[in-house]
């Protein structure tokens, strides 16, 4: 089998488009259909990358021999991001109580105490002047 056919097949069994593989890799949804349609071929390191995606030996890519696993299995695409693990949700969890808690915080360090309003004139020590009427003329 051919290079560009494993390709497509191993994408196609992971349940990805061209442009959701060409988003966890990091490269144009154009690279991805030249390199299906043997127009062009991967670099080692966008092979490597397909390789541990995919989770097949980069033998197996690089060899048109090699019949490679017996069966593809279909994974959603979803939790096989190339270098990124997805974080688990407690970690998300965790992000949100932190959130709730400094918003519980700030309204407590922020809220208005009920003090009542001091006068500008009863200000001791002021420089501030307070005149009575206002002109406005132009």
């Amino acid at each position: 089998m051919k290079l560009e056919e494993k390709l497509i097949s191993l994408r196609k069994a992971n349940g990805l488009s061209q442009l959701k593989l060409a988003e966890k890799m990091g490269v144009s949804r154009q690279a991805i259909s030249k390199w299906e349609a043997g127009a062009s071929k991967p670099s080692t390191e966008n092979l490597k990358t397909l390789a541990a995606l995919y989770d097949v030996p980069l033998e197996y890519l690089l060899n048109e021999d090699d019949p490679g696993p017996a069966h593809v299995e279909r994974r959603t695409g979803e939790n096989t991001e190339v270098g990124h693990h997805k974080k688990p949700k407690w970690f998300a969890l965790m992000l949100v109580g932190i959130g709730i808690m400094a918003v519980i915080l700030c309204s407590t360090f922020f809220q208005d105490r009920n003090e009542n309003p001091v006068s500008m004139n009863n200000i001791e020590g002021s420089e501030v002047e307070v005149e009575e009427t206002f002109d406005l003329e132009w």
